[in-house]
């Protein structure tokens, strides 16, 4: 049992498994970066699928893994047909110079998924609700946490994709989130304002090293959480917005 698996990426590994696969990748090369835990490889399995990530060790399998930096990827150009950067272009200060390497090494485009400002429930990030209708900056933790650096309107967004030489083709709203998952998300985002997911995890995992007890503990708390959603998943009951859109592009 991982500590990676509770919290925010017990959410986003439920959220992420619901992301359709696209038509027409069958049997082309994905490209998934800043691909952690691997959330796609399983949706694109008649696809050569490579994953690239910082830390080496996020990776479930190292076949297929290359360890590498999104502003500067280490392949050639046009090497595979479609990329997925799923929640990572928020956390580089210039997006715009990932989103080149990726339309480099990419010939036919893909999936970007993003945090938006548009209408992110109160529920999820009060301040930053507040701060937003004021007209004001967001503030380092809520959304803007977990080392998010760059948080646009949708709007934005798509200006910035165009710019890049990308055709966004369709724009989907993310999934919802129930309240659990929101309250979940802004306490655990506090104590890690400014610090990237996986590096805050990576520093809690160090601390809590595994033990017979802390395994049990994991397990209950998985039981627990899983329980939790799925309750308020049967009576629908998710907040009003969405926190992320999904954009493909070609």
């Amino acid at each position: 049992m991982d500590i990676r698996d509770l919290t925010y990426t017990y959410y986003m590994r439920r959220k992420s498994s619901r992301l359709p696969s696209m038509k027409g990748w069958a049997g082309g090369r994905v490209l998934e970066v800043g691909a952690g835990l691997e959330n796609f490889a399983e949706q694109y399995p008649e696809s050569t699928y490579v994953t690239m990530d910082l830390d080496r060790n996020s990776a479930k399998t190292k076949d297929l893994f290359v360890q590498g930096d999104v502003l500067s990827l280490p392949f050639a150009d046009n090497v595979f047909n479609h990329f997925i950067a799923y929640s990572i272009l928020e956390h580089v200060p210039n997006p715009e110079v990932s989103l080149k390497e990726l339309r480099r090494v990419c010939s036919k485009g893909g999936i970007i998924s993003v945090p938006v400002l548009d209408e992110f429930p109160f529920v999820y990030d009060p301040i930053n609700w507040i701060l937003k209708k004021l007209g004001r900056s967001w503030v380092h933790f809520g959304i803007g946490g977990f080392g998010h650096e760059y948080i646009k309107y949708s709007d934005d967004w798509i200006k910035l994709l165009e710019s890049c030489g990308y055709k966004v083709v369709l724009v989907e709203k993310d999934c919802g989130i129930n309240f659990f998952e929101a309250l979940e998300f802004f306490l655990f985002s506090i104590p890690f304002s400014y610090l990237d997911y996986g590096s805050a995890m990576e520093k809690s995992r160090k601390v809590l090293k595994p033990t017979r007890t802390r395994t049990l503990i994991y397990k209950s708390l998985e039981k627990v959480l899983g329980f939790c959603y799925r309750v308020l998943d049967r009576f629908n009951l998710k907040p009003i917005g969405h926190v992320s859109y999904i954009y493909w592009v070609e």
